[in-house]
């Protein structure tokens, strides 16, 4: 159960990052050809707003808890109870800032915190307790 939960931590947190900045790449880079008005002017806008919400937060949401995930992820196998600690309330924080910060867009907050909610659970199973409870060699 804990490799489960490695699992999806690390390739989840990974994977959300390498899209996060692909996605912004493409936005940055596509805004810059576009015209003002008409059906550029649309997609221009659209763009636009994407960049500005990451400038102004999302960015720190998408790489930041990520990454913290990412590294927090391998302290686990020390098995100790703080780093399960730690990511829990690592989950939580995320799920709650990336609602906050896309309080009008909720849809998109809701799978993310499903997957979240599921890798954190995943850690405080009976197996991965007992595991954490037995010393290490």
């Amino acid at each position: 159960m804990l490799t489960l939960s490695l699992v999806l931590i690390i390739a989840g947190s990974m994977l959300l990052m390498t899209e996060l900045a692909l996605v912004w790449m493409f936005v940055y880079i596509a805004r810059d050809g576009l015209g003002y008005s008409g059906t550029d002017g649309v997609f221009y806008h659209m763009f636009e707003r994407f960049h500005l919400q990451m400038l102004e937060g999302l960015a720190l949401v998408g790489f930041g808890f990520p990454g913290a995930a990412v590294v927090l992820a391998f302290f686990l196998l020390q098995r100790r109870a703080w780093p399960r600690i730690a990511i829990s309330l690592l989950g939580a924080m995320s799920i709650v800032a990336a609602a906050v910060v896309l309080s009008d867009h909720i849809s998109w907050v809701l799978p993310v915190g499903v997957y979240i909610a599921f890798a954190v659970v995943i850690l405080w199973t009976p197996a991965v307790t007992a595991w954490c409870s037995r010393e290490s060699r």
